[in-house]
C-alpha cells in the first residue's frame, strides 16, 4: 500500500468517525425529545362524590341508599323495603389496563357498552376502557336480567364524557 492511498484511507475512517458520531447523537435526541417530551396529562380520577349524580333513582318500592364514597368509587344498595336486592359499585379505574382487559372478549353490551357476567351474581360494563359499573345480586330475588335493567338506568353516556 502505498503512503498516498494510506492517507485516503485514514481520512475516510476519520470521516465516518464523525458521521457516524453525529447519526448517534441524532437517534439519542430523537428518543429523547420525542419519547420524554411533553405529553397531556393524565385526566385526573372522579371522586366518588361526582358518580352519585348517575346513580338512578328509586322507583316503584324500590330505593337507592349510598353507602360508600371513597376516592374513585362510590357504592350504593338497591333496597325493596327492608331486603337488601343488590350492590351498585361505579368505580373509575383510571385506566387500569388490566380490569379494562376483560371486557376485551365481551359478546354483550348495554347502551353500546361491552358488559360481562364476573360471577353468577355479578353483572358488569366498561364505560370508554375507563369506568367499571357492577351490578352484584344479594337477593335471589335479583336476577341478571334485573343487574341488565338497573345498569341500564344508570346515565351511562354522561360518565363517558
Amino acid at each position: 500500500m502505498r503512503k498516498g492511498e494510506r492517507e485516503k484511507i485514514l481520512r475516510l475512517d476519520t470521516r465516518g468517525g464523525v458521521l457516524s458520531g453525529l447519526i448517534l447523537m441524532v437517534l439519542v435526541s430523537a428518543v429523547l425529545f420525542n419519547g420524554c417530551g411533553p405529553t397531556d396529562p393524565p385526566p385526573s380520577r372522579l371522586s366518588g362524590r361526582a358518580f352519585k349524580d348517575l346513580f338512578p333513582v328509586g322507583s316503584e318500592g324500590y330505593t337507592i341508599v349510598f353507602m360508600d364514597e371513597k376516592p374513585a368509587m362510590s357504592r350504593a344498595l338497591i333496597k325493596s323495603g327492608d331486603r337488601e336486592l343488590a350492590r351498585v359499585t361505579l368505580r373509575d379505574l383510571d385506566n387500569d389496563r388490566v380490569r379494562a382487559g376483560e371486557y376485551l372478549g365481551a359478546r354483550n353490551s348495554i347502551s353500546g357498552y361491552p358488559m360481562i357476567r364476573k360471577e353468577p351474581l355479578i353483572t358488569a360494563v366498561m364505560v370508554n376502557s375507563r369506568y367499571e359499573v357492577e351490578i352484584q345480586s344479594l337477593h335471589e330475588d335479583f336476577s341478571e336480567e334485573d343487574r341488565k335493567q338497573w345498569i341500564g338506568r344508570i346515565d351511562l353516556n354522561a360518565l363517558g364524557r
